[in-house]
């Protein structure tokens, strides 16, 4: 099955890499060191990123590298400060974030969109 383009979850997405994010408390995601799919709330900190994430009924705290890509959902974000303990599950759940959503992204990520996009086109 073909996964669709980002854009149709309309939720503000904006892609950054390099460190070019602007705005901290957003909602968004990241590829792990392994290549995992990662969601959470993205924080700027000096030459890096923090992230809190929920996992398993907890709150994980992450760390991205600024030249890791990342995607922001820029219409989803918190007033939690990154220490704050108020998070729960529930800011981590949105319907619009399934499964079709979830392989989009880590298409986008990994940019195997782009090379679908570059393997459409003919070179004269």
């Amino acid at each position: 099955m073909k996964t669709r383009d980002i854009q149709y979850l309309k939720h503000g997405i904006k892609l950054y890499s390099g460190g070019g994010v602007e705005q901290s408390k957003r909602f968004g995601c990241y590829l792990d060191a392994e290549g995992n799919l990662r969601f959470g709330y993205i924080y700027k900190n000096g030459s890096n990123y923090r992230v809190v994430r929920w996992k398993d009924g907890k709150r994980k705290n992450g760390t991205v590298s600024r030249e890791a890509p990342i995607i922001l959902f820029l219409e989803v974000k918190t007033s939690y400060s990154f220490k704050s303990t108020n998070f729960r599950e529930k800011d981590f759940n949105f319907s619009w974030l399934d499964t079709d959503a979830k392989k989009a992204l880590e298409k986008a990520l990994k940019g195997e969109d782009v090379a679908d996009k570059m393997a459409g086109l003919s070179l004269k």
